[in-house]
């Protein structure tokens, strides 16, 4: 069990990170609206940076989706942000939120860029578990 200091936390999210392990664990609560996702993914990506992250688990098994918009905006301006960072991302999803594929089309972005794809590797998972084991690997 990795241990975790509580970071932030709003009705819509959850930041827990490790920094001895150079890890963080994002927590979505509940559905968001596009507003909130990207003020909260900006926070998140500045914590990252503060506290030189290199393992993300990114927990969205409680959001039920992602606006195409904002998907899109996550692109443009957040992988930019993130170039050179050599991060593992693990997407912690539940098997509905397969469906909506939206955290598919963010990692075959990602690996779709080459700049990016040599500093960013992505994975989805089902469980915690195996997140983790992937990231620590």
């Amino acid at each position: 069990m990795i241990h975790l200091q509580s970071i932030y936390a709003t009705d819509y999210i959850k930041v827990e990170i490790n920094t001895k392990k150079e890890y963080v664990e994002i927590t979505w609560l509940q559905q968001h609206t596009s507003t909130i996702f990207r003020k909260e993914l900006s926070l998140i990506v500045s914590y990252a940076d503060e506290y030189d992250i290199t393992r993300i688990l990114y927990d969205v098994r409680e959001r039920s989706y992602l606006e195409i918009a904002d998907q899109n905006w996550v692109m443009k301006e957040i992988v930019p942000l993130l170039n050179g960072e050599n991060l593992k991302l693990a997407y912690l999803v539940n098997p509905i939120s397969l469906v909506s594929m939206d955290v598919y089309r963010v990692q075959d972005a990602l690996v779709a860029n080459s700049k990016i794809r040599s500093s960013i590797n992505v994975e989805v998972f089902l469980t915690k578990e195996d997140a983790q084991r992937w990231l620590f690997s």
